[in-house]
């Protein structure tokens, strides 16, 4: 009978062997799983981790197709060699920055934008003067100079001008016009680089009248003049050359033009009115106020602005402009 227990257990013993198998988890450990219907689970459990492990990769994949990597970072070499995929990325890039245009600038979408055609432009840097080449740069010039983005608005326009040295018709005279004309205006308000400035109007944008007087009026502190034209361009809604004009001008000098203009103001005068002061800067009196931390006072009845009490230029009491 002992003989016949001893050999039941070791045959028992064998067959749980027999039976057992193991699987390797992160942890290391090494997990026994005896009996046939649990091993069953866990291969049902194995096919749905792999189903699922499978799908997550589909998504990876076509997220990696959407999210294409910068070619100076090594990231990613896709687009500088597959015009297919090129070619999408822009149109869907132009899609998207028209719609952010029309919406007025609101949303979340103006960095992704900027990224994607930094990514277009590095990818057609080996390309030289073609048309793919010409509508990208175009594309990403007009859309960052909307925004006053000047970190990718002087790069583009670069590229797009070393294009023009290579091949005389890259550009035909209005584009040509339209991206020195914004360079011009960079420099001159962003840079003050004033001779550089008006070296570029007399040899590229002569003919410009807007772009003269702004030049002219901006650098001789005639801040009235340069008001008018800043206010006629902000109503413009046609001219999409124009109208970059506005939003350059309103990233480069506007804010600068304005504390010039309030420290003029309180020089020359005691109280001024309310609607004159709206016109000249082209924001309402509260905004102004708020904007440049003023001590101005409003008399509600007569819509008059003190801008400083009488005495107090004298004083030195005029309230500094940061």
């Amino acid at each position: 009978m002992s003989d016949m227990k001893h050999g039941s257990n070791r045959g028992g013993r064998r067959h749980i062997q027999r039976n057992a198998w193991s699987d390797r988890v992160g942890s290391g450990k090494q997990i026994i799983v005896y009996g046939g219907a649990e091993g069953s689970d866990l291969d049902a459990k194995l096919a749905r981790r792999k189903a699922r492990f499978a799908k997550e990769d589909t998504q990876f994949q076509r997220d990696k197709e959407k999210n294409f990597g910068l070619t100076s970072r090594g990231e990613d070499l896709r687009l500088q060699t597959d015009e297919n995929a090129r070619t999408k990325l822009y149109e869907n890039t132009i899609k998207r920055s028209r719609q952010f245009i029309r919406e007025g600038g609101e949303g979340r979408n103006r960095d992704d934008i900027l990224m994607n055609f930094r990514k277009l432009r590095e990818s057609i840097l080996r390309l030289g003067a073609t048309e793919s080449s010409k509508k990208i740069l175009l594309g990403s010039m007009r859309f960052s100079a909307w925004i006053g983005h000047y970190q990718s608005y002087i790069p583009t326009i670069n590229e797009l001008l070393d294009n023009q040295h290579l091949d005389s018709t890259f550009l035909d005279h209005k584009e040509l016009e339209e991206a020195w004309s914004y360079l011009c205006l960079h420099v001159v308000h962003f840079g003050m680089e004033y001779e550089k400035g008006f070296r570029i109007f007399f040899d590229h944008v002569k003919g410009n009248e807007t772009v003269y007087r702004l030049l002219v009026s901006y650098t001789t502190k005639d801040y009235y003049t340069w008001m008018k034209i800043y206010s006629l361009l902000s109503k413009e809604k046609k001219d999409w050359q124009k109208i970059n004009y506005f939003k350059i001008l309103q990233s480069a000098a506007y804010d600068v033009v304005l504390k010039s203009v309030i420290k003029q103001l309180q020089c020359s005068y005691f109280v001024l009115d309310r609607k004159l002061i709206e016109e000249f800067t082209g924001l309402q009196y509260e905004i102004l106020v708020k904007r440049f931390d003023l001590n101005w006072t409003l008399d509600l009845v007569s819509s008059l602005v003190k801008l400083r009490e009488r005495g107090s230029r004298e004083k030195g009491d005029i309230a500094q402009i940061n």
